[in-house]
C-alpha cells in the first residue's frame, strides 16, 4: 500500500501507519526505534509510539512505500 508501512509496538501489535504523518524516528539503545507521528485529531499535538523495527529498518520501509 502507497505511503503506508507496518510498524510492531513494543507488545506485539501491528499498526499501519501514514507515513506524511510521521514527524521524526529516533534509535534507542536497544535497537528498537521511538516514532514521533502527527495527530490527526488535535491540531499541533502528537504521539510517541515505541516499536520494535530498528531505524534502518524503517528508513528502507519508508523509501518502498514512496
Amino acid at each position: 500500500m502507497k505511503h503506508f508501512i507496518e510498524l510492531t509496538k513494543v507488545d506485539g501489535t501491528k499498526h499501519l501507519v501514514n507515513i506524511m504523518s510521521i514527524s521524526y524516528i529516533r534509535q534507542m539503545d536497544d535497537n528498537s526505534s521511538r516514532i514521533v507521528l502527527h495527530s490527526c485529531k488535535e491540531k499541533g499535538a502528537s504521539i510517541a509510539i515505541n516499536i520494535k523495527e530498528s531505524y534502518e529498518e524503517i528508513k528502507e520501509m519508508i523509501n518502498s512505500a514512496l
